[in-house]
């Protein structure tokens, strides 16, 4: 039986109060785990988890490796030859070797008293020996660089046991690497590793059992300090993107998405119920309440009949542990399980992006417990429903983005027919409800009508540029608004290629707005030029020209003094430190009148603390004439400080689960290097707990 326990000695009873429960408490006694057990367990794993493919077939310990087959580090005793590995040999010499075939591995041995091993191997007590990070020594001589707590009793296992010690006699000397306990704070089960003919394994024991084997060893305690693994890491997984499904009486469905920079071993989801605290908390739940792994997503199924069959509030935690000990917790809102007899709603339903190849339907669905599935079953009236896809419960589902549904009808699934389409609307809940909502028929044809560009204005004439807005409207979609601009100075040298893609207008509704920046036209004063292309899904295009506007006296801009310790980049502010206020700010600027703005629009007080995302706008006799925005080195969310969120969307970022703006992209990149790295979000994670300052 293989399982990688959690060493639950380090998980230390904790009685702080979190959202409506407590956190999971196991065990009852706290029990504090070292920094030298730590790296003891790590380097256990590290030899344990080491494995090697046989390229030909060779005599073991006792045993024969047969060619193909996956095996761990093999045992033997180098005296006359070979090498003991991590020692006379290094794990990347052994690993090397063994993975060649006709190498020394193969065609050596490593002998002893007319025993033959592979030319590479190791013994007990190298084992131990290198686990405890010091000098290869034998069983003889364990006791003399440790401490002797005496003979294995099953009452010494229950309770005197820690992590690293080794159980030692003459003959063999194996290793305590993980420890389960139970909720009374005694030893449950005891996980030991030893090298051992033919390989190294692993056995798991109880407190009698060991007892029962190991009674004539010795408890032997190492004390000095133990280097860390060589793939040692303290950096514990991320827990996000938890979401609640399949709601009902009977329970709910919890998915999450782990990372972890070297691995995650094991995702529990320990689970109780409001009523009565804790008494339905499932013993040794770091190893009994596990999530089921799909790549980097965890589900773990809540049944009420686990929990008494109670109604009423449920609290569920989530542990994430990766290979080398570390722990992620996330504490999750409580979560009403209850009986559910009403249907989900759906409104706000349209249609939109319709041409010759199909249209898109969105709707809104909503319901109290949660919705489970939401699908677009589509037909065409002709020839009945012979083109409606097999499956449409699973194939046919939409997209899900807050409480919206969005679902694409391509005619190409539709035998590319023309002419009525209908598409219904089911949405299920997780208690099973369904309601269905029907669509109007939509026609598919040919698109032969161009967009039609209305309402064209411009507006905030500034030294910094201005803003073109118009109304857009086209009968089958559109696909593309934008609004190429270039100065008349020197043709159209500062025409962006590809306007059609990097000009593209903000929609709100069928108004397209875009603001023109003279940081993107060499900062040239003078007359500009701005067109408007509106293109739709049939690939018909609109052109509008707009009359020529006049940018004056860039000069007018926001400046900083000379001497300032800060830097203007484009319409950044750069070099400002956590914690300081608009008062202080503003003093670095040559300019007066100037206002601190906040991102929802106000005006912020000379006290208040300046974040990443405010601005600094200048006004002259009522006009905006320039504004930038404030760039915090650190500070990712924009309250002026650096704490845990600016580290943990620095890290989804570089993982591709958040998306940052340009301010915030400068805020997170506080080693300079332009890219976001693990250098940035280590500071970060340094800043915070007080072993760096940005």
């Amino acid at each position: 039986m293989k399982r990688d326990l959690f060493k639950k000695a380090i998980c230390v009873v904790m009685i702080t109060v979190l959202c409506l429960g407590l956190l999971p408490v196991s065990p009852a006694r706290a029990v504090t785990v070292t920094q030298n057990q730590k790296n003891m367990v790590a380097r256990a794993n590290y030899c344990y988890n080491m494995t090697w493919v046989a390229k030909q077939t060779v005599a073991g310990w006792g045993a024969t490796f047969y060619k193909g087959n996956t095996y761990h580090i093999p045992y033997g005793q180098p005296i006359y030859s070979g090498q003991y590995i991590g020692y006379g040999a290094t794990f990347e010499e052994f690993l090397s070797a063994a993975a060649t075939a006709g190498s020394i591995f193969y065609t050596g041995r490593s002998w002893c008293d007319g025993t033959t091993a592979p030319y590479y191997a190791t013994d007990c007590s190298s084992f131990v020996s290198w686990v405890w990070g010091i000098n290869r020594t034998t069983t003889y001589y364990i006791p003399g660089v440790s401490t002797s707590l005496g003979y294995v009793t099953t009452a010494r296992a229950s309770s005197a046991l820690q992590l690293g010690d080794a159980l030692n006699s003459n003959a063999h000397v194996v290793l305590v690497s993980g420890l389960e306990y139970n909720s009374n704070g005694t030893i449950a089960t005891i996980e030991i590793t030893e090298q051992t003919p033919p390989q190294m394994k692993r056995t798991y024991h109880t407190p009698s059992s060991l007892a029962s084997k190991y009674g004539s060893y010795t408890i032997q305690r190492y004390n000095g300090t133990v280097p860390p693994a060589p793939n040692s890491d303290d950096e514990s997984p991320v827990i996000s993107d938890v979401v609640y499904s399949e709601l009902s009486a009977s329970g709910y469905t919890i998915s999450c998405t782990v990372t972890d920079n070297v691995g995650v071993s094991k995702v529990a989801f320990p689970t109780w119920t409001v009523r009565n605290e804790q008494d339905d908390l499932a013993s040794n739940w770091m190893s009994t309440q596990l999530g089921t792994k799909s790549g980097n997503r965890y589900t773990f199924r809540v049944n009420a009949s686990e929990h008494n069959n109670e109604t009423g509030m449920y609290v569920t935690h989530i542990y994430a542990e990766d290979s080398q000990g570390n722990v992620g917790k996330l504490a999750l809102d409580a979560i009403e399980v209850r009986n559910d007899y009403q249907n989900p709603v759906i409104s706000d339903v349209t249609v939109s992006q319709l041409s010759s190849s199909g249209y898109t339907v969105t709707c809104k669905v909503t319901d109290d417990w949660g919705i489970s599935n939401v699908c677009f079953p589509t037909w065409t009236l002709n020839n009945g429903q012979d083109d409606l896809i097999a499956n449409w419960p699973t194939t046919q589902r939409g997209t899900k983005n807050g409480d919206y549904y969005t679902f694409r009808v391509n005619a190409s699934d539709h035998n590319n027919e023309s002419g009525s389409y209908v598409t219904h609307i089911y949405a299920t809940d997780g208690a099973g409800n369904q309601v269905i909502a029907t669509t109007e028929t939509v026609e598919v044809r040919n698109d032969t009508r161009a967009p039609v560009i209305a309402d064209v204005q411009v507006s905030n004439i500034t030294a910094q540029g201005y803003t073109v807005s118009c109304k857009v409207t086209d009968d089958g979609g559109l696909s593309s608004v934008a609004f190429p601009t270039w100065t008349v100075a020197n043709g159209q040298d500062d025409l962006p290629e590809y306007f059609m893609e990097t000009q593209k207008g903000t929609q709100n509704g069928n108004i397209y707005t875009f603001q023109v920046r003279v940081s993107e036209h060499n900062y040239e004063t003078g007359w500009y030029v701005t067109h408007i292309y509106a293109r739709d899904y049939a690939g018909n295009e609109t052109k509008f020209e707009l009359d020529m506007v006049e940018v004056k006296d860039a000069a007018k801009g926001i400046t900083l003094q000379s001497g300032s310790s800060y830097s203007r980049s484009d319409d950044l502010i750069l070099g400002i430190s956590a914690g300081t206020r608009v008062s202080n700010l503003l003093s670095n600027f040559e300019n007066s009148g100037l206002q601190a703005v906040n991102a929802q629009g106000q005006s912020l007080s000379n006290t208040a603390v300046i974040g990443t995302g405010m601005t600094i706008d200048l006004y002259d006799g009522g006009m905006l004439v320039d504004s930038v925005t404030v760039v915090v080195s650190g500070d990712v969310d924009g309250n002026g400080d650096i704490d845990t969120t600016d580290y943990m969307r620095i890290k989804s970022a570089m993982l591709g689960g958040f998306s940052l703006d340009r301010a915030q992209e400068k805020a997170a990149d506080v080693d300079g290097s332009h890219n976001l790295d693990n250098t940035d979000y280590l500071r970060i994670k340094s800043q915070f707990l007080g072993n760096y300052t940005i």
